[in-house]
């Protein structure tokens, strides 16, 4: 695992640990959770969204396209 270092305002440093405590956790765990559930989020909300956009103009990924087809207007 690597670590990171962000940089935040002493007072919401003191104020995210006390929350922290508050919930029975850590600091470290919560921005682990928060950076997972947003990524895993945003992963699967692109597929989908990637996948709508294939279906709507019918893009294959495998389809070799020339340059000119490529920026035909």
């Amino acid at each position: 695992m690597k670590n990171v270092t962000l940089s935040i305002s002493d007072e919401l440093l003191k104020r995210a640990r006390e929350y922290a405590q508050l919930k029975g956790t850590t600091l470290n765990a919560m921005v682990r959770e928060f950076l997972t559930s947003t990524v895993v989020k945003s992963d699967s909300s692109f597929k989908e969204e990637l996948k709508i956009l294939r279906e709507e103009i019918k893009i294959d990924s495998r389809q070799k396209m020339t340059r000119d087809e490529i920026y035909e207007r």
